[in-house]
């Protein structure tokens, strides 16, 4: 006994006609016949009386048409509720800038494509992504630095490569079969505090191999400048990623350090659920997230 079988018999009740019933419910009368047979032979009872003039309720079929009403009304309200729900609903993430431009967009792509659910999106660094849920201004967070704190769960979903890239010419200049041939080399620093361009930082300031040219917080500037061919910079691969496969960039290598991988958290809080929504969302992001962990990286093998 399904929904649109139950609804069929309210209509036909209602209508005390197959014809007008098929018309409204848009179904062939054949069709309209067929649910009405397959109900009454469920129920093992006759619940309408046909004759060529009119249809009419058998006592049975009086008795039976309140719960039948009283069911698909039922489901109607819980639809109108859902649906209501779901166009109310929202979803605000918190996430570090790299992180919006080269993950996000095909996470929220994918969503976008299966589900209706209003997204804001802030853009901000990884303490302020942590700030900001602990306040609840945001549902979910991306953040590349782990931040102790007993209200947010951390949970590690990828790690991206880190590579020092710069522009063709710059690395022919500087570089011959991925050996040193000419320093110092001119860098553009990523100005943060926070691994792993502490590490990075710490290695090439009053390294003498490394003449630091300019240094930035802003990590779209770093990538521009370094294809500008002003100076070599340290770089989240996806970030990079189509400038080395176009050409523009290129990824050189150091004997002497071995450049860590940054992870990235996806945060929630502890203190509050997720609707079913925004944790379907969360299972695309995982999933995505577990797609670019498993590519192979062939760009970054070094130049012969």
């Amino acid at each position: 006994m399904d929904l649109e079988t139950l609804k069929t018999f309210c209509v036909v009740a209602q209508q005390r006609s197959f014809k007008k019933a098929a018309e409204i419910l848009n179904v062939t009368q054949p069709g309209i016949t067929k649910r009405i047979q397959n109900l009454e032979e469920e129920l093992g009872v006759l619940l309408l009386d046909r004759s060529p003039q009119l249809v009419s309720l058998t006592p049975q079929g009086k008795e039976f048409l309140p719960y039948a009403e009283r069911a698909v009304a039922i489901i109607a309200e819980g639809s109108d509720r859902i649906s209501a729900a779901a166009k109310n609903e929202n979803l605000v993430i918190g996430a570090t800038p790299t992180t919006c431009f080269n993950f996000l967009p095909h996470v929220l792509k994918e969503f976008q494509a299966r589900y209706s659910l209003r997204i804001t999106v802030h853009t901000v660094p990884s303490q302020q992504v942590c700030d900001m849920l602990a306040d609840q201004t945001i549902d979910i967070g991306l953040t590349t630095s782990y931040f102790s704190n007993p209200r947010i769960h951390f949970e590690e979903i990828f790690k991206e490569k880190i590579v020092c890239v710069a522009h063709p010419e710059l690395v022919r200049q500087h570089f011959r079969k991925n050996r040193i041939i000419k320093q110092p080399i001119p860098v553009i620093s990523t100005l943060l505090n926070t691994f792993p361009w502490n590490q990075i930082n710490s290695y090439i300031k009053d390294n003498p191999l490394f003449n630091v040219i300019l240094e930035a917080h802003f990590s779209h500037l770093v990538k521009k400048m370094a294809r500008m061919g002003i100076g070599f910079a340290f770089q989240p691969l996806p970030h990079v990623q189509e400038d080395i496969f176009n050409g523009n960039l290129k990824v050189v290598t150091f004997p002497d350090f071995q450049l860590s991988d940054r992870s990235v958290y996806l945060i929630t809080s502890k203190n509050k659920n997720l609707t079913m929504l925004q944790m379907e969302f969360v299972r695309i992001m995982k999933n995505m997230a577990a797609a670019i962990s498993s590519r192979t990286q062939e760009m970054l093998q070094p130049e012969s």
